[in-house]
This record gives structure tokens, sequence and C-alpha cells, in this order.
């Protein structure tokens, strides 16, 4: 599921992912997230919020 907001994005993060959080150093888990993101193309990742990777939507996609 995902909201827009203009430019931006809110993708839902699946449980099993948010997880890592907890277990791993902060860039890890946002490599991790990003891995994640690679289904919706074009998808920037600005942060994790709440559950939910706000994301930058890229022109040109």
């Amino acid at each position: 599921m995902m909201r827009s907001f203009n430019d931006q994005s809110s993708v839902v993060l699946p449980h099993w992912l948010l997880e890592k959080e907890q277990l791993l150093p902060e860039h890890l888990f946002l490599d991790q997230v990003r891995k994640y993101l690679t289904r919706y193309p074009d998808y920037k990742l600005l942060k994790v919020e709440n559950g939910f990777a706000v994301c930058e939507r890229l022109k040109g996609g």
C-alpha cells in the first residue's frame, strides 16, 4: 500500500524488515530498506518513519 503526496510517497514496510531496525546499525538497516524498495522503480528513500519508507518519486519513470 502506498500513500502519495505531490512528489512523495509513503510505502508500508513489512514487519520482518522493521524488526531488523533494532538488530542492525542504521546504515545497514537503510541498505536493507533500499533493497526492498527496488520493487518500486524511480523511488528514492528519504527516511523511515512510523513503519513507512518515505520516498521521493523521481521524474522519468
